[in-house]
């Protein structure tokens, strides 16, 4: 093995000048000195004729003999000590080779990382195995077998086709053309590029790029077609769901049942007539099926006597068994849409754009009287507050529905709808707005006195409360929810009961500075009178 630089003639430059070395690698040999090109100064040896200069190559280049004995030359790098481990590490390829061994990770990476230039060369010599070498081949060999790959695990052709596009408008963009090419730094400033400060892909968009990358060199190195990935260590962005574009929401069950008349009612559009959209609506919110369980469901997954479904482990996103349970009403319709179905057919037929089957039935639910004029505007398909109502919020519907009885324990809602945890499905979970307000209108009165305060008014005991000066001689009229009005005489510290009855508040003008009103209130159902003091506004 050795480890050397190439010399060539040229022709004596017009100022050379000739003069004999006494230092260095040129001791006593014939030199010449002259100006280059961009005026630099150069020392040449001259040639044995002593009319030529040897002018050596900026490249070192390693000679050997291979495997087979034919004696090579290759063109190594600029830099002397890394021309000379390439010539050791050229030296182990050939006893792999000779021994027919596969190379060790620490060469193998070593193969992985040199310049292609020099790859192809070692490739062409026979010392390393070019259908095997991850390094060179491209990288759209490598994604068709990774594709191989996921279909072989049996994944969705719908998920293989979106990570394989996905796969190749990434390093096309990115300049991959080979494994070597792959490395974070073009890689996160295309990420970013496609994130734009927050303006373009959202943060968990942002994370499955990444990841579907990532994936792929996991699997490369899986295989053991590399030794390490190169961007194993990149992390995604954090809090992706405080990134969220597209909120979805749950309809109130009122709305809801205007939303399933408005797809009764409907024309045949998307290749289903109004009351099939109507029916699949219907099943996929009582049962919480997914779209793409939606399509995979058959006959033969349906148990009509016991009332429900078996959807096996391979046909479901958490790659689990489960049961779902049907009511009554819906078993029977369901068995009648399959009586003229196979055992082994699909029973639903879904189009490839759900969400616009679901906007146009929501349009359907604007009602109108009979001249024309608008009684009640259509549910949006986005409400004001940014919350969509898409097919995927079927789902969410489910859960609200669920959430709806409070006898139904959490781990039975998230059974009912596979989720993993518990907080996925209270994150699926909405409370409908006349729920709100009913929650907010049961809140108690904050307005009320104390307990304490009460006592005192009752005794009479505090004078801050109860003032003879509010109390003398006052009459207090109090409307009453009959509509009727009734006049009460006040003692100056007593506290009057109404009964269950609800008066509207007095104020009463108080002589004190600053100017003061004191506010009498009768509270229903308590039977105490409540004071308070407020300063007098002008």
């Amino acid at each position: 093995m050795r480890v050397f630089k190439v010399s060539y003639s040229l022709a004596m430059p017009a100022n050379a000048e000739k003069f004999k070395s006494q230092r260095g690698e040129l001791k006593g040999k014939k030199c010449v000195k002259f100006l280059d090109g961009k005026g630099h100064a150069k020392i040449a040896r001259l040639t044995k004729s002593g009319d030529k200069i040897l002018v050596e190559t900026a490249h070192w280049h390693v000679g050997f003999e291979d495997n087979l004995g034919i004696s090579r030359q290759l063109k190594a790098y600029t830099n002397k000590q890394a021309s000379v481990d390439l010539a050791d590490r050229i030296s182990d390829l050939k006893s792999c080779r000779a021994n027919n061994r596969p190379l060790g990770d620490s060469l193998q990476k070593f193969v992985e990382q040199m310049p292609s230039r020099v790859r192809d060369e070692l490739i062409a010599f026979g010392l390393i195995d070019g259908r095997s070498m991850a390094a060179g081949r491209r990288l759209t060999e490598y994604i068709e077998e990774f594709e191989d790959y996921l279909t072989k695990k049996e994944r969705g052709p719908r998920h293989i086709r979106e990570v394989t596009e996905t796969l190749r408008k990434i390093f096309r963009e990115c300049g991959f053309v080979v494994w070597s090419d792959i490395a974070a730094e073009p890689l996160m400033n295309y990420l970013d590029g496609r994130r734009d400060e927050g303006r373009g892909v959202s943060k968990r968009r942002y994370n499955g790029l990444l990841g579907m990358v990532k994936q792929f060199c996991r699997w490369a190195v899986k295989q053991r077609m590399v030794v390490s990935s190169p961007i194993d260590y990149l992390d995604g962005l954090d809090n992706p769901q405080t990134d969220q574009r597209h909120h979805r929401r749950a309809l109130g069950l009122n709305d809801f049942r205007r939303f399933l008349e408005g797809a009764m009612a409907g024309p045949r559009k998307f290749g289903l007539t109004g009351p099939e959209r109507n029916f699949i609506y219907r099943f996929a919110a009582e049962t919480a099926l997914r779209n793409i369980d939606l399509r995979r469901l058959r006959v033969q997954d349906c148990d009509f006597a016991e009332r429900k479904i078996m959807i096996e482990a391979g046909r479901t996103k958490n790659k689990q068994r489960s049961f779902v349970y049907l009511k009554p009403a819906t078993a029977l319709e369901l068995k009648q849409y399959c009586k003229n179905k196979m055992p082994h057919a699909t029973i639903f037929y879904l189009p490839d754009k759900c969400s616009r089957m679901v906007q146009f039935d929501l349009a359907g639910t604007r009602i109108v009287d009979d001249s024309g004029n608008e009684v009640l505007p259509a549910i949006p398909y986005c409400d004001g507050n940014g919350d969509y109502f898409d097919f995927h919020s079927l789902r969410h519907q489910s859960a609200s529905l669920f959430g709806m009885n409070a006898d139904t324990p959490e781990p039975v809602r998230q059974q009912l709808m596979r989720h993993k945890n518990a907080a996925m499905t209270r994150l699926y979970t909405h409370a409908a707005e006349d729920q709100q307000r009913a929650a907010v209108d049961a809140l108690p009165d904050l307005a009320q006195p104390s307990r304490e305060a009460q006592a005192k008014v009752k005794t009479g005991t505090d004078n801050d409360i109860l003032s003879e000066s509010c109390f003398h001689s006052a009459q207090i009229r109090a409307n009453m929810d009959n509509g009727g009005s009734k006049s009460l005489d006040i003692d100056s510290k007593a506290a009057f009961c109404v009964g269950n009855e609800v008066a509207e508040q007095i104020l009463i003008p108080v002589q004190s500075k600053p100017p003061m009103y004191r506010r009498l209130m009768f509270t229903s159902g308590q039977g105490r009178l409540t004071i308070q003091n407020t300063l007098m506004v002008s």
